[in-house]
């Protein structure tokens, strides 16, 4: 490899060119550990702590302009203030953060977070994929879910939803003891939600940015609709990840975007019964957890996890003639019994074909229609011409042909 393809691939992989420099004073850059969409992560050794953090620095979206880059910046500090707040050992600890002048001459955004030592969820199912044993029983797999769902609930009490939730973003740690924990990172995308978004409803208004700022694979239908995210999204991601390590498999079977879009916004929910995986009494819990419409779901995952620990099953049992039951859908007005009867329309009456049409309205004390007819247009004054009225009651009409009867005329004629 040449120099200068040497060089190149370096600036790639380390966009703001921070390694081998010194951020803020305090934090020597070694290595670049990771880039996505929205950030790219680096391991530092802190000078005066003495000790390793990981420093995530911010990718300024496209679509901001100049003046609106002051409103991003101060929406980042509101959020890292905010998450610094949520004091739980399921989540990374955020160590400090702030913005500087990058070498390349931008301005980022950086947030310092504690080192982790560990691997993904993700790389774990899949490493236990390969050996044929991807599936956890449901007491394993709520003792490792567990501190992550009430770190999350504890997230919504303080009014944040995470919203992207998935085995990526659930990092395994192997305490001093042996035991293995899980951490949640990446709360970089929390939104500080309004009062608007703690409780969705059937006319939702649509809050969803310019970039998406979720996972396709682990994606909410209101995610992917473009509708109001909230705690309710969480509880769908909290759901999908439990029934991947339950079961072993990807929530969804498509090979693109497009199918996997399609799953995800169909009535078929993906709960254990789908694969064949019997869990008892957690597949009425997940199919509310993972239902389509949000307010039909768990409002927070506190409640989820109610709900999970009020009946854990023993053990899961694959079968293959399992039949998914249907909970009872909930009761929409009053019951059967209580309802009004609907009202019955009367029959359609012939109109004759040679008289125009015209509107009068009717309902006097001499005609029993309630519907409004259409006549032609009456003479100025009633003829003698003995006729009957479309109502079928005997009175005046005209002789162009059939008029309402007389009070019914004398009422419209005004």
């Amino acid at each position: 490899m040449t120099a200068t393809a040497a060089g190149a691939e370096q600036v790639s992989n380390d966009p703001f060119r921070l390694v081998g420099t010194r951020l803020d004073g305090k934090y020597a850059v070694e290595s670049v550990v990771a880039e996505g969409g929205f950030a790219v992560v680096y391991r530092c050794a802190h000078s005066e702590l003495q000790k390793t953090v990981a420093l995530k620095v911010l990718k300024i979206p496209a679509h901001h302009a100049q003046s609106e880059r002051g409103e991003f910046f101060r929406k980042f500090a509101n959020e890292a203030r905010t998450i610094a707040r949520i004091d739980h050992e399921a989540i990374v600890r955020v160590l400090d953060f702030g913005s500087s002048i990058m070498p390349t001459g931008d301005l980022a955004p950086w947030m310092a977070l504690e080192w982790l030592e560990g691997q993904t969820l993700e790389h774990d199912l899949d490493a236990r994929a390969e050996t044929g044993i991807a599936a956890r029983s449901p007491t394993e797999c709520l003792a490792l879910l567990r501190p992550v769902i009430e770190a999350v609930a504890l997230a919504h009490e303080e009014g944040i939803a995470h919203r992207d939730i998935k085995p990526g973003n659930l990092m395994m740690v192997t305490s001093r003891r042996g035991d293995v924990k899980v951490k949640l990172l990446d709360f970089g995308i929390a939104k500080v939600m309004t009062d608007d978004d703690r409780a969705p409803s059937p006319g939702q208004t649509s809050t969803q940015p310019h970039l998406q700022m979720f996972s396709l694979e682990h994606a909410a239908p209101e995610q992917l609709s473009g509708t109001r995210t909230g705690p309710w999204t969480d509880v769908h991601a909290l759901s999908l990840v439990l029934t991947e390590m339950l079961t072993g498999e990807q929530p969804y079977e498509g090979d693109d975007s497009v199918e996997i879009f399609s799953e995800a916004l169909s009535r078929r929910r993906p709960t254990p019964a789908r694969w064949g995986l019997d869990v008892g009494p957690w597949e009425l819990v997940l199919q509310r957890a993972l239902a389509l419409r949000p307010a039909d779901r768990y409002p927070d995952a506190g409640s989820l996890l109610k709900a999970l620990l009020a009946e854990v099953p023993q053990q899961a049992v694959w079968r293959e003639d399992l039949s998914v039951p249907r909970p009872r859908p909930r009761p929409i007005g009053p019951p059967r019994h209580q309802r009004q009867p609907r009202r019955q329309r009367p029959p359609r009456r012939q109109r004759p074909r040679s008289s125009p049409r015209r509107e009068t309205p009717t309902g006097s004390p001499s005609c029993s229609l309630s519907r409004r007819v259409r006549l032609p247009r009456a003479p100025s004054r009633p003829t003698t011409t003995p006729s009957r009225c479309v109502c079928r009651s005997t009175a005046w009409a005209g002789s162009a042909g059939p008029l309402a009867c007389w009070s019914s005329w004398a009422s419209w004629s005004r």
